[in-house]
C-alpha cells in the first residue's frame, strides 16, 4: 500500500479522492458545528490547501464534497495509517 505522498506524486493532488467518515454540520443561529452525538458518515472529499501546505509534509486537510459536511485536518502519519488500516479508502480519478 502506498502512503498518501506517494499517490499524490502520482496522480496529482487535484485527481485523489478519500472517502472517509464524518460528522455532519449543524447550525445554531450563526454557529457551524459538528456533534459526536450524530453517526459517522462516509463522504467523498479532496485535498485541500487552505490551512496546510503540502510541501510542508506535516498535516493534510480534506473538504467533503457534499456541503453538509464540513473539512477535516490530519497528521500525515494519522492519515497514512487510517488508510492502511482500510478506515479510508482513496480513489484516483484518471
Amino acid at each position: 500500500m502506498k502512503d498518501i505522498q506517494n499517490l499524490i506524486q502520482q496522480y496529482g493532488v487535484e485527481n485523489l479522492r478519500l472517502m472517509i467518515k464524518m460528522h455532519p454540520l449543524r447550525k445554531a443561529f450563526f454557529i457551524t458545528y459538528t456533534s459526536s452525538n450524530d453517526p459517522l458518515i462516509p463522504v467523498m472529499c479532496k485535498i485541500v490547501e487552505d490551512r496546510y501546505k503540502l510541501k510542508d509534509n506535516y498535516k493534510i486537510e480534506v473538504k467533503s464534497e457534499n456541503e453538509a459536511f464540513g473539512k477535516e485536518s490530519f497528521y500525515i502519519s494519522d492519515l497514512n495509517h487510517l488508510i492502511r488500516d482500510k478506515q479510508v479508502r482513496v480513489f484516483a480519478e484518471l
